[in-house]
Parts: structure tokens; C-alpha cells; sequence
């Protein structure tokens, strides 16, 4: 057992021999369990180690000063699996300048972090689960909980920040792992869990968020000089309960050709009236935002589709899109939104400066509780098809006795009724006697006229029913 000052492995590139180095089946506490940079070797393993109260550092093998991991200057492939982390700088009384770091690493081919448990992640500074900036990364079946930091740029799982040399080269993919961040309060509570600030082709599928103050995932490419930017980026399957901010997912600046589907959200809400983009409190499962005014890529390809919210308010919106006035040479454009379903709303999208968007297309979403199809204004080059934003109500109704070729009305309110001309109705209802047809018609703002018309050839005494009428907003 060692001291939180000290590593028990430690190594000098120029001394070391060997084509791989593996730390395995320790039970370690109160250190840094291996430090090394530009160590030569082909492989590096750090598989089923109990660490209680690591600092800092947990394991951190990496190139010379984060410079492309060639041969010679880093190892080849780094796995990190099996290991039970509990606890990262808990044991410290000054947390201003110590990371919380699990592992930052990078490799000449590949990184494999998978079927560990970490358990909280204390630091005033960074704290991170994963940190690279070369190597493909393989993420899979982690459970993590508890990460908490103080720094608004920290995150969980990142690429390091900076331009890549060959970020095409590199694939990686992140799957079915869980991130449990229910005790972290906001103050102390990461920028993100996913953070993409310049890789390309990265998969993220079938993660489960709970209790997460931050997006579960976020792109954004901050350095408005730097023309690299994100591409062939997805983000799928993911289970999200009880997320306790107002997006789920950022997307910000420059970036291409980003999925966002068979998202599961079980609740979002805005607890701590966190505001993002100008102030805004209101709920949205996607932010877009974009404000580079330098000579930049675009932010382009965006699709958000076949997301399901189960329980969010009346403020929820599938998208918020803003183009802000200062990007001046960069475009937001062709983003899809499709096939998404709310149970509440306010509107499939919301457009901030929407007549200086590109081309959006809305189809095939529903959201049963929505005022309008989209709020703001609807940018020139908009496809807007097949949604279903609709009200409903539903009463108990005891008609008169109709004479043949008479008829008997009754009225439903249903909000929001009657606000557009094409809005459209449908009503049906629980039993009806034969030769009797219903019909439903908006008369009013906010009201629907059921109509009960007798063709059947001698008066009718119809018995109590329940009448439902469903508008649609066009």
C-alpha cells in the first residue's frame, strides 16, 4: 500500500525492455496505479484490480506529451477491463488541483475499456472516467457511478481537446454501460457524460443515464479556428430516467452528419431552473445551436429520429434550432426530425432566428399535447409532413330520443381547437344503435360539436355512451 503521492508502478521509457507490460489481480489503495509516458511498449493490460481510494491519476499511459503514439513513443493497444474502482481522491483534503482521472491513455491502434464498476470520482478539477486523444476506443459494459467535478469544461468520457492527426482513421464504439449520477448535485455535477470534441465515427448505443444534471451527450467543437471538425457521429438505444436538465443531448458548432434515435426518456425536468442559449429553461431532448462567425464548416446532416419522451411538461419540444446572428459564414442546415413521440409539449420544434436556417424536415412525429407544430418562424426551405401534435376529450353522453331523419348534438372542449383553419377532427364512440352515424365538426376556438344523426327508419332512444373527440393541428 502506498501513499497518494506516490505510484506503485512507475516507468522510464528509456530503461524499459519488453514488448508488453500487464498489472493484474492487485488489490491497490491510496495511490496512482501506473504512470508512464512514451512507454515503447506493443501492448498494456490493467485487468482485475480492486483500487480503494486511487488519486489523481488511476492509470495513465500515454504518448510524450499526448504527440501521435507511433512505434517507439507509446504503446500499441491499452485494455483496462474487470477492475472494481472505488473511490478516486475521496481520501484528500485539497481537491483544488488533483484530477480524478481512471485513465488517460492513447494508442497506436486501440483502446479497450470494458466490464469495470468505478465508484466515485471526487475532484474540484477534472474528473474523468476516460481521456484519449489517439486509439480506437471500445467502451462497453462499464457501470459508473458518482462523478462529480467543479469545472464547467469537465466531462466523463472524452477525446482529448485538440486537432487529431487522422481522426478518419479511428472508429470506436460505446455500449450498454451505465451511468448513475443520482447523489451528484448540480454544483458539483460534469459538463456532459459524452463529450465529442473532434473524433470521427463513434457509436454510442444502448447506455442507461439516471439522475444526470448535464447532457447525456454533447458535440462541440469549441476552438473556432480549427477547421477539423466532428463527423459520422451517432447516438442510439440509450435508456434516460429521471434526467434532471433541460437537454438531453447538445449538439453545438461545427459538425457533420450526426444521429440522435430510439432514444427511451422516462422523465426530463428542470429542477435547479438551469437556463441554456440566451437564457432558456424550457425542455428540449436535442439542442442545436450554432454562433462561429469565422470561416468554418457548417453544422449540417443532423438527424433526430424515433425518440420516445415519456413524461416531460408543457414546455418540451423535440428540437430547439438557433442559428445565432454572429454566424455569419457558417450554415445550420438539413436537419431531420422524424418518427419522435411526446406524451407533452409545447411543439415538435422550436425555431430560434429560423429565417436563417437551411432546409428542416418535420415528419411523422407526435406529440398529442402540443399548441402548434413548430414555435418561431419557420425557416424558407421547411419540409413539414404527416405530424400528429393533436388534443383530445372525452364525456359521457345521454341523448334524447331522435326522430327519424333528426339529429342531437352535444359539445366537447378540446384546448387549442380551432387556432388554425386546417386544423381537422375525428370523434368515434363507445357504442352506437344501428342506423346511427357521428359526426364532429370545430364551431368554435376550443370547442368541438359532436353531431348524432338518425337514418335509421324509426325513432331512437340511444342509451349513455362515451363520446371522444380528437383534434389534429395541421
Amino acid at each position: 500500500m502506498q501513499p497518494w503521492s506516490e505510484q506503485v508502478w512507475s516507468a522510464d521509457a528509456a530503461g524499459f525492455t519488453g514488448t508488453s507490460l500487464r498489472v493484474g489481480g492487485n488489490r491497490l489503495a491510496r495511490c496512482t496505479a501506473l504512470y508512464s509516458d512514451g512507454l515503447p511498449v506493443t501492448d498494456v493490460y490493467f485487468d482485475d484490480n480492486e483500487v480503494t481510494d486511487g488519486t489523481r491519476f488511476l492509470v495513465r499511459v500515454r504518448s510524450t506529451l499526448d504527440s501521435a503514439p507511433e512505434a517507439g513513443n507509446g504503446p500499441t493497444r491499452v485494455a483496462f477491463r474487470r477492475n472494481r474502482v472505488f473511490g478516486i481522491n475521496t481520501g484528500l483534503s485539497d481537491l483544488g488541483t488533483h484530477v480524478a482521472r481512471v485513465l488517460q491513455t492513447s494508442a497506436v491502434e486501440s483502446i479497450t475499456m470494458t466490464d469495470n464498476h468505478i465508484e466515485r470520482l471526487v475532484t474540484n478539477d477534472t474528473g474523468t472516467v476516460v481521456y484519449w486523444p489517439y486509439g480506437s476506443l471500445e467502451f462497453g459494459r462499464n457501470t459508473v457511478v458518482h462523478v462529480e467535478s467543479n469545472t464547467t469544461g469537465d466531462r466523463i468520457i472524452s477525446d482529448k481537446s485538440g486537432p487529431l492527426a487522422d481522426p478518419a482513421r479511428y472508429t470506436h464504439r460505446c455500449y450498454d454501460n451505465t451511468f448513475d449520477q443520482r447523489t451528484v448535485t448540480l454544483a458539483k455535477t460534469p459538463s456532459a457524460v459524452y463529450h465529442v470534441y473532434a473524433l470521427q465515427n463513434l457509436v454510442s448505443e444502448g447506455d442507461v443515464f439516471i439522475g444526470c444534471r448535464c447532457p447525456t451527450h454533447r458535440v462541440w467543437h469549441s476552438v473556432a479556428s480549427d477547421t477539423q471538425r466532428p463527423e459520422n457521429i451517432t447516438f442510439q438505444d440509450a435508456t434516460v430516467l429521471d434526467h434532471r436538465y433541460p437537454t438531453v443531448v447538445e449538439l453545438v458548432q461545427f459538425q457533420k452528419n450526426v444521429v440522435v434515435k430510439g432514444f427511451t426518456v422516462h422523465r426530463i425536468s428542470n429542477p435547479d431552473a438551469v437556463t441554456v442559449v440566451g437564457g432558456d429553461a424550457r425542455l428540449r431532448l436535442v439542442n442545436l445551436y450554432n454562433s462561429f462567425s469565422d470561416d468554418v464548416p457548417d453544422m449540417e446532416d443532423i438527424v433526430i429520429r424515433d425518440n420516445t419522451v415519456v413524461e416531460s411538461d408543457g414546455t418540451f419540444t423535440f428540437a430547439s434550432i438557433y442559428r445565432h446572428p454572429n454566424a455569419t459564414l457558417t450554415e445550420l442546415r438539413n436537419v431531420v426530425l422524424h418518427g419522435n413521440v411526446s406524451r407533452d409539449g409545447a411543439a415538435l420544434c422550436r425555431f430560434i432566428a429560423g429565417g436563417a436556417l437551411g432546409s428542416v424536415t418535420l415528419t411523422q412525429n407526435v406529440m398529442p399535447t402540443a399548441r402548434e407544430l413548430y414555435e418561431g418562424t419557420l425557416p424558407a426551405a421547411a419540409t413539414v409532413a404527416n405530424n400528429t401534435p393533436s388534443a383530445s376529450a372525452r364525456a359521457t353522453w345521454n341523448p334524447p330520443s331522435i326522430a327519424n331523419g333528426a339529429s342531437a348534438t352535444t359539445t366537447l372542449t378540446v384546448p387549442g381547437a380551432g387556432v388554425r383553419a386546417s386544423d381537422s377532427v375525428r370523434v368515434a364512440a363507445s357504442s352506437l344503435p344501428t342506423g346511427v352515424q357521428l359526426t364532429g365538426a370545430i364551431t368554435a376556438a376550443n370547442t368541438v360539436t359532436v353531431t348524432l344523426t338518425n337514418s335509421s327508419g324509426a325513432a331512437v332512444d340511444p342509451p349513455s355512451f362515451t363520446v371522444y373527440a380528437a383534434v389534429t393541428f395541421q
